[in-house]
C-alpha cells in the first residue's frame, strides 16, 4: 500500500470511528516527557506497567479499522493461559474464550504506527507471555493479510516499571490522550497543557483505547480491562462504573 493512498484513507472526521490521520504523543514535562529507564524484562508480581511497541522503521501496523478490531480482541484472547487459536476466528467471537489471565491490563490505546498497554504482573512471568502470544497472533494475522514479509514491530516491546502513585496517574492519562494527536499534532508542551480540556473531550470519543471502558460506556471491548478492580492512585478500587467517571476527572486535575 503505498503512502499516498494510506493517507487518503483516513481523516479527522472518523475521529469516532477511530480512523486516524496523523498523530503525535501528548507528553508531559513534569515527570520528564515519559522519558524513563527501567528493565524491559523483568516484572515483579503485583506491580505496574506501561508497556509499548511500534512498527520497524516507524511504519503503520493498523492499516483499516479491521486491523484494529483484531488487535483489540487480542487483547482480550491472548490474555489466557490456556492455547490460543485465532486464525479463523472473528474478532468479537474472541470474547467468548474462557480465560485464566496471565496479566491485568488497567488500559490501552492504539496509534497508527505504535500501540500502550498498561498492564499489572499477575502470574510469574504473565507480561511477557501475553506480549509474546499477543504479538505472534497479530504479526501472523497481518503476514497474511498483506502478504508482509520480514519483520512488522521494532524489536521486542518496552516496558516501564510504573513504580509510584503519581506515575501511575500519569501513565493513565498519557495512554488515554494520545488521540489528542490527531487533531493537533504540532502543539508546542505548553499548549497541550493549556488545550487540556479538548484533548479530554477529543480523546474520549476515540473508539480503540479503554477511555470509553473508564467512563462507563457499556460495549464488548470493557471485558478487556480487568473487571473485578481498577487500579487507580496505587491502591485497589473496588469497580464501579457509577463512580468511575468522577474519579477519572479528579485524577487527571490533580496532575
Amino acid at each position: 500500500m503505498t503512502s499516498e493512498r494510506r493517507q487518503n484513507m483516513y481523516s479527522y472526521t472518523d475521529i469516532n470511528s477511530g480512523v486516524y490521520t496523523d498523530y503525535v504523543l501528548l507528553q508531559r514535562s513534569d515527570l520528564g516527557d515519559e522519558v524513563r529507564p527501567h528493565p524491559t524484562t523483568m516484572h515483579i508480581i503485583g506491580e505496574h506497567y506501561h508497556v509499548y511497541n511500534r512498527g520497524a522503521h516507524r511504519a503503520p501496523i493498523f492499516n483499516e479499522r479491521g486491523d484494529c478490531d483484531r488487535f483489540v480482541a487480542l487483547l482480550y484472547a491472548a490474555n489466557n493461559t490456556r492455547t490460543l487459536h485465532t486464525n479463523e476466528i472473528k474478532p468479537y467471537e474472541m470474547f467468548n474464550f474462557k480465560r485464566e489471565c496471565l496479566v491485568d491490563i488497567f488500559s490501552y490505546c492504539l496509534m497508527p504506527n505504535h500501540f500502550h498497554i498498561g498492564l499489572r504482573e499477575k502470574t510469574e512471568k504473565g507480561i511477557e507471555k501475553f506480549m509474546r502470544k499477543l504479538g505472534t497472533a497479530y504479526v501472523k494475522y497481518y503476514n497474511v493479510k498483506y502478504k508482509h514479509p520480514g519483520t512488522l514491530f521494532q524489536g521486542k516491546y518496552k516496558s516501564k516499571h510504573v513504580d509510584s502513585d503519581e506515575y501511575l496517574r500519569y501513565v493513565i492519562q498519557y495512554i488515554h490522550l494520545n488521540p489528542f494527536g490527531i487533531v493537533e499534532p504540532n502543539l508546542t508542551k505548553e499548549a497541550r497543557i493549556n488545550y487540556f480540556s479538548r484533548a479530554v473531550e477529543i480523546s474520549k470519543k476515540y473508539q480503540y483505547s479503554s477511555f470509553k471502558d473508564y467512563l462507563g460506556e457499556k460495549r464488548i471491548e470493557n471485558a478487556i480491562i480487568t473487571n473485578d478492580e481498577y487500579f487507580i492512585y496505587g491502591r485497589t478500587v473496588e469497580y464501579d462504573r457509577s463512580h468511575f467517571a468522577d474519579e477519572f476527572y479528579e485524577m487527571v486535575d490533580r496532575i
